[in-house]
């Protein structure tokens, strides 16, 4: 019982995104990692027809937090919370190319918007301004295949540009480059418009998280006051480490970043993106534990003042060689990541998807 509830956390939220927004707790977004990189079991989730349709799952287990465990007051015996069972055999589904979007060039960094439509991610392919630009799809509803990919010409340069990462709203869209006009290496920069249908304005540089190292991966939250983001900065655990920056409201600038000390270790961790409420992150690590070169993992936390579990690898989605840059959908059940699994000879990134499936 205790190994069966130390599983059910992170999924737990994953699932009851709705419970979450009730109490308005917010951050969504998705980024992704660096290319060419050097670099669980199955979980658990309570199900239950009646309270977790209605958002209202209370549960926060205290062998996963180290905190006191919270129940709702239907008895927990034996695996079962009242009428909710813990069903272990819930997963995400194998991966699959996102065949459409692939080509023989390298494709990296998915970013997919709240409303699942649209999905930015960078690529090499011909036709672009750059090393690497930026590219985005659509699709009509979230049940359909994307459509031809298109360069985001007012964003891209003769430069490298990375890991997009989108608003909430889609008005915004946080990007990597090492352009000039930067403060180091690798920059976080961003541009705006004024509605969807409008292209992007010039891009500014985020000065104020940037070092003179290597800036990467950024998310932002759905509120657009928290950033995440990878950096090799001084301060740093591994080469490189998880951070994370915030502001009081949208028009200030970010406050000076934080090592997220509990996911970092001495080695690369990196590509960080949180769920909606943002309770859960997802990363990429080349640590100890893996099954390849570079694995997602993911760690939990109970809110978001409190710091995040051990990580945990996902191991339904990795493979012996790379896997990185994960990007969760807002409702939860679809994750988008890069991985090198079919082109074993040759760090060459695709894009793949993977569904939340219970039996």
């Amino acid at each position: 019982m205790k190994k069966a509830m130390q599983s059910i956390f992170g999924l737990l939220f994953l699932m009851g995104f709705l419970w979450f927004a009730m109490l308005a707790v917010a951050g969504l977004g998705c980024s992704s990692s660096k290319e060419n990189s050097d670099a669980v079991e199955d979980t658990a989730v309570i199900k239950d027809t009646t309270v977790a349709d209605q958002g209202k799952l209370d549960t926060l287990v205290k062998d996963t937090l180290g905190g006191d465990q919270v129940t709702s007051d239907m008895p927990v015996e034996d695996g079962v919370k009242g009428d909710v069972e813990v069903v272990e055999s819930c997963k995400f589904s194998t991966p699959e190319p996102i065949a459409e979007l692939n080509t023989e060039a390298m494709e990296n960094s998915p970013a997919i918007s709240a409303n699942g439509l649209t999905l930015y991610f960078i690529s090499m392919r011909p036709g672009g301004l750059g090393n690497g630009d930026i590219w985005y799809a659509t699709r009509p509803d979230i049940h359909t295949v994307f459509g031809d990919a298109v360069n985001l010409e007012e964003i891209n340069s003769t430069e490298n540009e990375r890991a997009p990462a989108i608003s909430n709203d889609e008005l915004t869209i946080y990007f990597v480059s090492d352009r000039l006009g930067g403060v180091g290496d690798l920059d976080i920069w961003l541009a705006t418009r004024t509605s969807t249908a409008s292209a992007f304005g010039k891009p500014q540089n985020l000065s104020e998280v940037n070092s003179i190292g290597i800036e990467n991966g950024p998310y932002i939250s759905a509120d657009g006051l928290t950033i995440y983001f990878t950096s090799d900065r001084p301060g740093s655990v591994g080469r490189w480490d998880i951070w994370v920056a915030t502001r009081s409201e949208i028009s200030a600038p970010f406050g000076e970043p934080v090592n997220v000390a509990e996911l970092n270790t001495g080695n690369n961790d990196y590509s960080p993106k949180l769920t909606e409420d943002g309770l859960i992150i997802y990363f990429a690590s080349n640590r100890p534990g893996g099954l390849g070169k570079s694995d997602i993992w993911y760690a939990a936390r109970k809110n978001t003042a409190s710091a995040f579990s051990e990580p945990q690898n996902l191991v339904e989605l990795n493979s012996k060689v790379y896997d990185e840059g994960p990007c969760i959908s807002a409702d939860g059940t679809t994750i988008y990541f890069a991985s090198t699994r079919e082109n074993i000879s040759v760090i060459n990134y695709d894009l793949y998807v993977s569904h939340w499936t219970c039996p």
